[in-house]
């Protein structure tokens, strides 16, 4: 199917031209049928469909034409296997959703697949939309279902359909289980946060629906012993509920305070979002040469301790954290993730 009818070597109407029927309900005119020729390849039976975007071809009708198709991480490639010439490209998105998940080519079109967009586009969240999810959830199609129960669920997260965030927080939601949503809003429950409180967080971070409920609970029980925070700070800053408690939050935090302790001034005032290279660059590098140096041994060393709830721990905990420090903890844990 092509929108283009340039592509005809000549157009006639198409009197017995089928309609086609979209999954959102809505149909498409076929003007005419005829062959479309180029200097690389010849197909027959191509219809012109004004009303579509893009040039669509049925992998079926290539590879019946003796053509190869080869799918990677860079696209998908139409080639002459004779040749070995390259005869057109596809979608990079779509090939990389269907490497990651070769099944999707064989769900039922019409009761797996085509059910799962109409669910979607009912939600709406489009097609186009829907591509990007795919590649991060390659298995969400047949996964996909929703009920009262999720419907109520997305209404208490506060989200308005033009939100960015908008079609994350119905992907993940449409593929989560019913209990699995149930027991990580428990688990954030025992912290003393509202049922509110929790899906407003999910509206702004639906991501926080991919934690599990172990990460979750280790990380809060990091935030509120060690760095005595309350649980509240995560409602502002969930990243502290995504970073890696081993390799980011803890030694992080041992170096902020390293840093305090060593009567250091911090080099950025306010929280950013810092990468591993930007963060040593920041608050370790930015010293004086024989500081650094002992900076650096000291957040190595943090990293590669694994046995953090001992002494370390203790001694942290026997003082009360000054607002200085809890500043300090605010600007040397923030990453990008």
């Amino acid at each position: 199917m092509t929108p283009y009818p340039s592509f005809f070597s000549h157009t006639s109407s198409a009197h017995h031209a089928p309609t086609i029927h979209t999954a959102n309900g809505s149909t498409m005119l076929v003007r005419s049928i005829d062959i479309v020729s180029t200097s690389k390849l010849s197909i027959s039976n191509i219809f012109h469909v004004p009303k579509l975007s893009y040039n669509l071809l049925f992998v079926g009708q290539l590879v019946e034409l003796g053509y190869c198709i080869i799918l990677d991480y860079f696209g998908c490639v139409v080639q002459d296997p004779k040749t070995g010439q390259e005869l057109g490209t596809g979608c990079k998105i779509v090939a990389k959703a269907i490497v990651r998940n070769p099944s999707l080519l064989t769900y039922d079109f019409h009761n797996i697949f085509k059910l799962a967009i109409a669910m979607y586009d009912e939600m709406g969240v489009s097609g186009q939309d829907l591509i990007p999810m795919l590649l991060s959830w390659p298995t969400m199609i047949p996964r996909t279902s929703f009920d009262e129960e999720k419907m109520e669920y997305i209404r208490k997260t506060g989200i308005s359909k033009e939100s960015k965030m908008y079609k994350y927080v119905v992907t993940l939601i449409g593929v989560s289980r019913h209990e699995t949503i149930r027991l990580k809003v428990a688990n954030l429950e025992k912290f003393g946060f509202s049922n509110d409180e929790i899906f407003n967080l999910f509206g702004r971070s639906p991501l926080m629906l991919t934690l599990s409920v172990d990460k979750v609970q280790r990380n809060m029980t990091f935030i509120l012993g060690m760095m005595k925070f309350p649980a509240s700070v995560v409602l502002q800053y969930p990243f502290l509920l995504y970073s890696n408690l081993e390799a980011v939050l803890r030694p992080r935090v041992l170096l902020a305070r390293k840093i305090q302790d060593m009567g250091l001034d911090l080099q950025i005032k306010g929280p950013k979002m810092m990468t591993e290279k930007r963060f040593l660059e920041a608050f370790v590098k930015c010293h004086p040469r024989d500081v650094a140096d002992e900076l650096m041994a000291f957040y190595t060393s943090a990293k590669a301790s694994s046995d953090w709830q001992k002494p370390q721990r203790k001694i942290i905990l026997q003082d009360s954290l000054s607002e200085v420090l809890l500043t300090t903890y605010y600007q040397v844990l923030c990453f990008d993730p």
